[in-house]
């Protein structure tokens, strides 16, 4: 009986998943929250989920203040987490959502190391009430 090795196979050829990636989003409920949460707390939140060997975190919106108020201080949040954190370990993937060229020249004037895509591809028919992305923007860099 031949016995196939499988291991140099795809995850989808061989049924097996290598690994899995985990991505806390406290981002999306706090985006839908009625009051804003001050920068100081969301900083803390952040770090708490880094402390507690969170690696993947979505943990802040580069979006309009006018129709997201929860994100307007998203670059402080960002500046204090990155404060807190010790230089002499490994940074936790820190994802920010970035939709237009305003939110990508915020971005830009945060702190710390980054990697963002700027999508076109939401509708405000699925945020009808928070964002009006530009159809077809597609903008990706990665800086130091």
């Amino acid at each position: 009986m031949a016995v196939e090795d499988k291991s140099n196979a795809s995850a989808k050829e061989s049924g097996h998943i290598d690994s899995v990636k985990l991505i806390e989003c406290p981002r999306d409920a706090w985006q839908g929250l009625p009051e804003t949460i001050p920068a100081e707390e969301m900083a803390e939140y952040l770090k708490a989920l880094v402390d507690a060997s969170m690696r993947h975190i979505d943990a802040v919106s580069f979006v309009s203040p006018k129709h997201v108020r929860q994100m307007a201080d998203s670059e402080d949040v960002m500046k204090r987490l990155l404060d807190s954190l010790p230089s002499d370990e490994a940074r936790p993937e820190l994802i920010g959502i970035v939709l237009n060229e305003r939110g990508m020249e915020r971005v830009l004037a945060t702190p710390g190391k980054r990697h963002a895509a700027c999508l076109g591809m939401t509708t405000s028919c699925v945020f009808p009430h928070t964002v009006q992305p530009r159809r077809g923007t597609a903008i990706e860099f990665h800086a130091g």
